[in-house]
């Protein structure tokens, strides 16, 4: 049987400097009738008092037919097949036993966890095309926001221009009433947090001459309120929902959240906060979440540890990482995988007195009002990190709008500088660098061999040269794999063996005119990897990254499509799995 399985990359928001996080929940105990429950919906049951709101996820749509029969005042999605009803122990464990039913889970209420930072990051050279081939400002691209709102009336975020949806939640989340989203230019942000975390995001200066602009100062928002001072899992539930089911309309390929909770907990597919977003992954959008304020080990919150969401920690302005950012499991698991958790950030942004739009509403940001210019306010936080990676991503969907929420992952942790002194469950790959990330995006480089050092693997032997000569136009003559050259495609050979976790191979060649793929294929001929499809001249190298593949012999294909005859040289590595060496707590 064939088990290859690639390196999926994908991708994390939470509270304010100081806040404090609810002791972590164990990992759900799965079992009752083949439903997943959560920790404290079991508890409820053990105790059978009164009734309790749950948010119900079944395997398809059929199921809420049945939940509305037994309930008719339930809450529903219109795209995820989930419910939000009141129920007593006795109808929870009906429901539980339902063919249909995948999980139920709490509704539960998390926290809320942003001049300089714009340099640190590189943005402003975006901004200037610096080693790029265009100039980038998050144009046509549109980024959600859920958090606390959003002051449509700061001139840096005006309703109509910049927030093209102010939504406020109408509707009580614990009454009969469903929750609907209402856009309302006049919403208030009555904490501020949303509204500075916009401002990081897309804020266009327009109050400071461009001193405070955005990291993608020309993207469109949609602010989800979602809450003044914390989140229900519920109406974040439906802010997705709402993207799912009308986001292509306006083009949302982004999502920040500054919240979460939970922290230290294990990842749980289950969760209906982790099955929206890894459905939002699944649709072409990319998830981003803080890592948390807890400042220590294992205090990551428990939608930040999806391997299907973007996890931000916070550094300091001098490239350090903050004291409050919080880190994954030193002996936890560090690699991407679509099976289980990835305990460590995916990056680190600035997090510390970051200067933002400031809400003249939002009491608890206000007194932080920078005193040069009242429009703005300071505020540190993983928060604060979280929408500057928010709004670098941003730009690189402008830059390609063809990359894919994995390909995006991939690229910020290939292209995140080194944080000397840091492990990777601290820091995750680096400090973000948006020049560097675009200028990928803008070639459509999604894979590299440094980001395998981040995802725990190690290289094993030396290097495999290679090199070759190819003619013009072989991409169209395209005759299957060949033990031996044919008149178009160059094949080179690596035998893999048990123990070989990874294969990175490479190619590169002297004349940015000249465009030629590198294809990657398993021991019974089946690509399992090319350069090809994003990639596009003027540029001169191709790699492609496959884990775990099979032992036997694998096959690299050269071959070219626009080009003249064109000569490359290249290298094939072999990588192990450093989690699965001895010593290693694993």
């Amino acid at each position: 049987m064939k088990m290859t399985k690639r390196l999926t990359l994908s991708l994390a928001l939470v509270g304010l400097l100081g806040t404090t996080f609810t002791p972590a929940e164990a990992s759900t105990i799965p079992e009752l009738e083949g439903a997943t429950l959560s920790a404290s919906v079991q508890e409820f049951l053990s105790s059978a008092d009164d009734s309790m709101q749950v948010i119900v996820t079944f395997d398809d749509r059929s199921g809420l037919d049945a939940l509305k029969a037994l309930d008719p005042q339930v809450q529903t999605t219109r795209t995820l097949s989930m419910g939000l009803a009141t129920l007593t122990a006795d109808q929870i464990r009906d429901i539980a036993s339902w063919g249909t039913t995948r999980s139920i889970w709490e509704n539960a209420t998390d926290d809320l966890y942003l001049e300089d930072s714009i340099g640190m990051i590189n943005a402003d050279d975006v901004w200037a095309g610096e080693g790029l081939r265009g100039t980038y400002d998050g144009t046509g691209v549109t980024v959600a926001v859920t958090d606390t709102g959003v002051d449509a009336t700061h001139p840096d975020l005006t309703h109509g221009n910049k927030v093209i949806k102010n939504f406020a939640v109408v509707g009580d989340p614990l009454s009969d009433t469903n929750v609907a989203f209402v856009d309302n230019p006049t919403t208030a942000d009555d904490h501020g947090h949303g509204t500075h975390v916009s401002g990081t995001i897309g804020g266009t200066g327009a109050a400071s001459e461009g001193k405070f602009r955005g990291v993608a100062p020309a993207s469109d928002i949609i602010s989800f309120k979602l809450g003044s001072a914390n989140v229900l899992a519920w109406w974040a539930i439906q802010s997705y929902d709402w993207i799912l089911t009308e986001g292509d309309e306006h083009n949302v390929r982004v999502v920040s959240n500054s919240w979460g909770g939970g922290g230290g907990s294990d990842y749980d597919p289950e969760d209906p906060v982790n099955i929206a977003t890894k459905a939002a992954y699944d649709a072409g959008v990319v998830t981003v979440f803080a890592a948390g304020n807890s400042g220590s080990p294992n205090t990551m919150g428990r939608n930040s540890v999806s391997p299907y969401v973007v996890s931000v920690a916070a550094a300091n302005k001098d490239f350090t990482l903050a004291s409050f950012s919080s880190t994954g499991r030193p002996d936890g698991n560090q690699n991407r995988n679509s099976s289980e958790g990835l305990y460590r950030p995916t990056l680190t942004a600035p997090g510390v007195d970051i200067g933002a739009a400031r809400a003249l509403t939002g009491a608890q940001m206000s007194s932080g009002v920078i005193t040069e210019n009242p429009f703005y306010t300071r505020a540190s936080g993983t928060s604060m990190a979280t929408p500057h990676v928010s709004g670098v991503v941003a730009l690189m969907l402008e830059a390609n709008p063809a990359l894919t929420p994995a390909n995006v992952i991939s690229i910020l942790e290939c292209s995140a500088a080194e944080m000397p002194g840091y492990a990777s469950f601290e820091v995750g790959a680096g400090m973000l660098d948006a020049q560097a990330a675009v200028a990928m995006a803008e070639k459509g480089r999604t894979t590299c061999k440094s980001s395998l050092s981040v995802n725990g693997f190690e290289p094993i032997g030396e290097e495999q040269p290679i090199s070759g000569t190819v003619l013009p136009g072989g991409y169209a003559v395209d005759t299957g794999v060949s033990e031996i050259d044919d008149a178009f495609w160059r094949y080179h050979k690596i035998e893999v063996t048990e123990g070989m976790d990874a294969l990175h191979t490479q190619i590169a060649w002297n004349n940015p005119a000249e465009n030629i793929y590198l294809h990657l294929y398993d021991p019974q001929g089946n690509e399992v990897g090319a350069s090809a499809g994003l990639l596009a001249a003027p540029i001169t190298e191709r790699e492609v990254l496959v884990t775990y593949p099979e032992p036997g012999t694998w096959t690299v294909g050269v071959v070219g499509r626009v080009n003249a005859v064109t000569p490359y040289t290249g290298t094939i590595q072999a990588f192990t799995e450093a989690s699965t060496k001895p010593g290693n707590g694993k």
